[in-house]
């Protein structure tokens, strides 16, 4: 297994992406290449205040899983979309990349039912409302996890 940053201008992401049977998680993120230069694109991704990447899973050319980040650096809270929050060593992966790459503090995730891979990881439960599960970590409980 493979596991890249989604380039919206690589070629072969483009690929991998079209062939997915829920391209929609996708659509905005592909859709930059629509409206900026790969170089002016590289650049918003430095001073824009937003957040907005995704982290693959390939086995070969399939995705495998993946977790879409969308956030605001200003405030550091990002939230994490994990299409499989069951497999373990993908959502540590999917934490290491939100809070040492784009400097997380905060990371939420909402889901429709509840995960213990989630709450072993440290993040907690804030309950339900209207059928959506809240799970918070923040990068405290993240170090001491790390150190562990």
């Amino acid at each position: 297994m493979n596991t890249v940053v989604l380039n919206p201008y690589n070629e072969t992401h483009r690929s991998i992406v079209n062939s997915y049977e829920d391209i929609g998680v996708f659509q905005e993120i592909m859709n930059i290449s629509n409206y900026y230069s790969q170089e002016k694109y590289q650049q918003e991704k430095i001073i824009s205040n937003k957040i907005l990447e995704c982290l693959l899973e390939l086995d070969g050319k399939n995705i495998k899983n993946y977790c879409l980040y969308s956030g605001m650096k200003d405030n550091r809270l990002i939230q994490m979309k994990i299409a499989n929050l069951t497999d373990e060593k993908f959502l540590k992966k999917a934490m290491d990349y939100a809070f040492l790459t784009l400097n997380a503090y905060t990371l939420a995730i909402f889901t429709e039912q509840g995960h213990s891979s989630l709450e072993k990881y440290g993040f907690e439960n804030l309950g339900q409302e209207n059928g959506i599960i809240t799970y918070i970590k923040e990068k405290e409980n993240y170090k001491e996890r790390v150190r562990k």
